[in-house]
């Protein structure tokens, strides 16, 4: 309390705070530069309390939503309950921190997008997240598989030009990585080259089945 007396009156001195008196109580009346600084601390600790807990709920969100398959299992149900708690936990999630857990669960929702509510433009904004994430962090097997899920999106949307361009962006991948290169890849791929009447490039995967960019 002799403490607090001689900060109280230190304060007071260099008038940032006043004592007050009222009905034999005693009170303090902090000067407004107090206040926000006080303010200030407090949350910035409430963020940062915030930004743990945000942290833990992610690591658990993940562990609890599952990936889910083209065809309706219990698994769908499951996703169903925990899908909008993992969106809203994903968006606040610290960009610094846990990319890993951040991209595994980018990966479940956009297959949640692609396969339960048939949104293929959410299923690539996810998808697409998740591949710069494994980019970031230099994981090229699964920068890999994040390109193959986004030409598949893409297939749903009917839109070659872009399935081709990221066919060709994986099996380039596969070969420089030193990859298997994925036979269901070079078989979109050579659909793709049909559809836009590149019947060469198609008929020389079709031989070969082999893709090979210079």
């Amino acid at each position: 309390q002799n403490t607090l007396g001689v900060l109280a009156r230190e304060l007071q001195r260099r008038n940032l705070v006043e004592i007050v008196r009222k009905d034999n109580e005693v009170g303090l009346k902090l000067h407004r530069v107090i206040q926000e600084e006080v303010e200030r601390h407090l949350s910035t600790s409430s963020i940062e309390i915030l930004k743990e807990v945000d942290n833990k709920l992610l690591i658990q969100i993940n562990k609890m939503l599952p990936f889910v398959k083209i065809t309706n299992d219990p698994d769908w149900e499951k996703a169903k309950l925990l899908y909008f708690h993992a969106d809203k936990i994903l968006s606040r999630s610290d960009k610094q921190n846990h990319l890993i857990e951040q991209a595994i669960l980018h990966g479940k929702l956009a297959q949640y997008h692609g396969y339960i509510d048939k949104n293929y433009e959410m299923a690539l904004k996810h998808t697409e997240a998740a591949k710069e994430l494994w980019q970031s962090l230099g994981n090229n097997n699964n920068v890999i598989i994040t390109l193959n899920n986004i030409l598949i999106w893409y297939g749903y949307l009917n839109n070659t030009k872009e399935q081709l361009k990221y066919c060709e962006q994986s099996l380039k991948m596969q070969q420089d990585t030193g990859e298997s290169v994925s036979s269901t890849t070079i078989k979109i791929a050579k659909n793709a080259y049909r559809k836009l009447g590149d019947e060469a490039k198609a008929s020389f995967l079709s031989k070969s089945n082999q893709f090979t960019i210079k």
